[in-house]
């Protein structure tokens, strides 16, 4: 890389606001802990009813913890995003991906953001 394409790309990269990141410590635990217990609450899977270990939706969370955490975006979460999360860690269709219920969850999960 050249001299001035080099400043260029530096005086680019110190422009560029990086996104902030997701809660880190006592903060983070808070928002986990009340996201979990929508998550739990919910079971939107069932699994926990089943006698599923209780730790059983913990990517799921750890996921929407990551989504309502991050400071650069105050867009709330969707039915898309949920059922994106679901998908992601089960297959597609599984329990929980009904719209309606995956709607209700990202307002209820919406809701925890602030708490």
């Amino acid at each position: 890389m050249t001299e001035i394409s080099s400043a260029i790309v530096d005086e680019v990269a110190i422009q560029v606001p990086r996104p902030e990141r997701s809660p880190t410590g006592p903060q983070r635990r808070s928002l986990r802990s009340r996201v979990k217990a929508v998550v739990d609450t919910a079971d939107p899977v069932g699994l926990l009813e089943m006698g599923c270990p209780t730790d059983e939706y913990d990517n799921e969370i750890d996921d929407f913890v990551e989504m309502l955490g991050r400071t650069d975006s105050l867009t709330p979460l969707t039915a898309g995003d949920v059922i994106a999360v679901w998908e992601k860690w089960f297959y597609p269709g599984v329990a929980g991906t009904d719209p309606a219920e995956a709607d209700d969850l990202a307002r209820q999960l919406n809701v925890v953001r602030y708490a």
